[in-house]
């Protein structure tokens, strides 16, 4: 049930005429027009919707057609309220729940249309236009009882049609009733509301006002991160730290190991167990052991017999070798992890202390190196376990054979390939493309490459000596991939004591390698720049030997056509393959013989030389003179190494001590010095590949490994620090400071392969 209240205004204030009043059931809501052409009767006319629907919500239109209004002769017509007076008013809504209603559209629409019928039989006189309506909504319950009792007993509630509105009575309780005047309010409160306000995009500026607390703050922070990066504080002891983080290990059911069942058991060998095994292995036909020779050696058993047939089977020589391995590692397995840096000291450990101490694991010896001089060494390049050793005489009037030996760290008694040779070797290198293969030099000039795959020697290639007049030492062999005419393939090159430069390559259809001449060094005459010398006494006679024997090749870091060769007399050529009866540069680094020289790895301008005037000296490429020279004792420097894990770290052997050497902490004195286990003289040093072991040599043949302990932690920045460290050296010389500046770094810049 709705009641319909209609008030009448003029000039926007209350005339004080009764309201009419008239409630009646409907089921939805509309709006009518009501005309004034009959004084008595107002028919409802076509108008629009006032009342629109949006959603599920009903809300009045403003819009409503206006009737002139007469009152005993007189207009009473209500004006329009300003729209300022309501602008800022809000609109009403009226959602579902504030009426409740039932039945159709239909029965809603025909209601209204009766609704107008009995307000036009009203005692009111419209005349001329429409008139304005105001229509309220009662309560539910009001809608209810009030429908209920003007509408009781005149409209059938079993009736399915509407009733006519012309044939209704309404009771006389519908009347007039004065209204008291109510003025209008001169103000209107308006309560305007925030919104809550909602950030989509905040950027904070990265700049602050100067001169105020968040500027001096800021400074401040600028001034410490100077102070840590480019200033005094960047020298500081770091250590690496781990984070706190519990890292949660997950795994699926398919990477589980499955469970390895085993048993214990026992089992007697003897040497006719071994025959049985390797029956049908025996040794081939065109061995040099025959059994005719052998069963005529009367002093020989029959087994000792069968023993050298099984030395001679390859698969019992690798069930050997596999059992040596695990014998040796019984013996020797921390000292093998150690090598390997399983069983690293923690670096959260208390008491840390840079002491730079060598820790001594194990030597490679056996029987047949005694009294035999190492006089090469080399690391293979794929398998670091892997160590060649050559081993030939120190002095001249020494009388013995050479000998190569591949030794394993996974059984440091007894080498795993044994080649004998009637020369003594000189000097000796792994192939960089093909890892089996190994170059040898011999002290008659003669060149051999073998394949290591195998127990027994299998010659690759060797040098015609003829074609590469190669007839005296050879002290260096060098590995090298052609990028000129023969891209890709790879060449060796042979430093000859005849001062003899040649380059050798493998043929696939000869053993014997085609030879190419590639320099010949000649004594060098007149004032040498770098070291200064004293004076020597020059002979009128002419010299008998006009050439300078090259003990030492080195190829340049970056160029590949560029390398440099020692000799005997101190000199340094720097030489390139494209001439071959030049060199480029030439200066004296020594008073006597070189024994190395070796580039930074970690900065490529800089490179160490040692030699027999008892010195070690620091170059950069592109400085005539050295930085600084190192000495220690009044004996000549063997070999000297970078270290591949520390910049600023090198090692040193003279006689039969081993220095270590940092250059961040001083110069003028070494770290640390160790004595040689067996007190021979050393030959030769060189690092492992990780820069945690050290490898020493002695002329007794012995090879003697060490680990490094105690040492400080890597640097993140190795370049600077070797860099920073240097000119902290050179703080007294400010001429090579200069210099250092002018070659804008002391590395080449990288993915440079040519020197500009």
């Amino acid at each position: 049930m709705v009641t319909i209240t209609i008030y009448a205004y003029y000039n926007s204030v209350y005339t004080g005429y009764a309201p009419k009043t008239i409630s009646f059931p409907f089921t939805s809501f509309t709006s009518y027009k009501m005309s004034s052409r009959s004084p008595e009767k107002f028919p409802p006319a076509p108008q629009k919707k006032a009342l629109r629907k949006s959603g599920t919500q009903f809300r009045l239109s403003r819009r409503v057609n206006r009737v002139q209004v007469y009152f005993n002769g007189e207009n009473v017509t209500p004006r329009t309220i300003p729209t300022a007076c309501f602008k800022a008013a809000k609109e009403r809504k009226i959602a579902e729940s504030d009426v409740q209603f039932s039945g159709t559209i239909a029965t809603l629409n025909r209601t209204m249309i009766q609704a107008s019928k009995v307000f036009a039989n009203s005692s009111y006189t419209h005349v001329g236009r429409t008139t304005s309506a105001f229509i309220t909504f009662g309560g539910v319950s009001t809608l209810q009882e009030t429908a209920s009792e003007v509408i009781t007993g005149y409209v059938d509630a079993t009736s399915t049609t509407s009733p006519n509105i012309d044939d209704m009575q309404f009771p006389a309780e519908i009347k007039e009733f004065e209204s008291p005047r109510v003025p209008m309010p001169e103000f209107v409160s308006l309560v305007i509301q925030e919104t809550e306000t909602e950030i989509l995009l905040d950027l904070p500026s990265s700049t602050v006002e100067k001169d105020t607390p968040e500027g001096e703050l800021a400074e401040e922070d600028n001034k410490t991160y100077e102070y840590l990066t480019e200033g005094r504080g960047k020298n500081r002891k770091m250590v690496n730290a781990i984070i706190q983080t519990v890292s949660v290990l997950n795994k699926t059911k398919f990477t589980e190991a499955p469970r390895v069942k085993s048993n214990n058991d026992h089992s007697f060998v003897s040497l006719w167990e071994l025959y049985d095994t390797y029956y049908n292995d025996y040794v081939p036909a065109n061995t040099s052991l025959s059994l005719t020779s052998i069963e005529k050696d009367t002093a020989l058993t029959k087994d000792d017999i069968e023993m050298i047939k099984l030395s001679k089977n390859e698969r019992y020589m690798d069930s050997v070798c596999i059992m040596q391995r695990i014998l040796a590692n019984n013996v020797f397995n921390e000292q093998q992890k150690r090598f390997r840096g399983l069983s690293d000291p923690s670096p959260f450990r208390e008491g840390i202390e840079y002491n730079y101490r060598l820790n001594f694991l194990w030597t490679f010896a056996n029987g047949d190196t005694k009294d035999r001089c190492v006089s090469a060494m080399c690391i293979n390049k794929v398998n670091h376990d892997i160590i060649a050793v050559g081993y030939g005489r120190f002095y001249y009037d020494e009388d013995v054979t050479g000998l190569v030996l591949l030794w394993n760290i996974k059984n440091p008694v007894q080498p795993e390939r044994q080649y004998h040779f009637s020369t003594p070797v000189t000097s000796l290198n792994f192939s960089n493309q093909y890892h089996n293969m190994l170059a040898i030099g011999f002290y008659d000039g003669t060149v051999k490459v073998i394949d290591v795959s195998r127990r027994e020697v299998s010659i690759i290639g060797v040098n015609c000596k003829a074609s590469s007049q190669l007839y005296e030492p050879i002290w260096q062999l060098n590995w090298y991939t052609d990028v000129d005419y023969y891209r890709g393939q790879e060449f060796l090159v042979a430093t000859c004591q005849n001062g003899r430069i040649a380059k050798l390559r493998l043929s696939r259809q000869s053993i014997l390698m085609s030879s190419h001449h590639m320099m010949r060094i000649t004594s060098a005459e007149g004032k040498l720049k770098g070291i200064e010398t004293l004076r020597k006494c020059t002979s009128k006679k002419v010299s008998h030997s006009r050439v300078s024997p090259a003990l030492v090749y080195t190829s340049h870091p970056i160029d590949p056509r560029i390398y440099y060769i020692c000799t005997s007399e101190g000199n340094v050529h720097k030489c390139s393959k494209n001439y071959f009866h030049q060199h480029l540069e030439l200066f004296l680094a020594h008073d006597g013989p070189m024994y190395s020289m070796e580039f930074s790895p970690f900065c490529n301008k800089l490179f160490l030389t040692c030699g027999d005037d008892w010195a070690i000296r620091l170059w950069a490429d592109g400085i005539a003179e050295p930085l600084f020279e190192i000495k220690k004792r009044w004996l000549g420097v063997q070999g000297v190494a970078w270290s591949p894990s520390h910049s600023t770290i090198i090692a040193s052997i003279s006689g039969n001590e081993i220095f270590i050497w940092d250059l961040q902490r001083k110069t003028y004195d070494s770290q640390s010095a160790t004595m040689s286990p067996t007190k021979s003289r050393n030959t030769l040093i060189q690092f492992t590949h990780d820069g945690r072991c050290l490898l020493v040599a002695d002329i007794d043949g012995n090879v003697h490994v060490f680990s490094l302990e105690d040492m400080p932690f890597a640097a993140y920045f190795q370049e600077n620090l070797l860099t920073q460290s240097i000119k902290r050296a050179l703080i007294t010389r400010p001429d090579l400071l200069n210099s250092i500046d002018k070659l804008d770094g002391l590395s080449y810049p990288p993915g440079s392969t040519e020197i500009k």
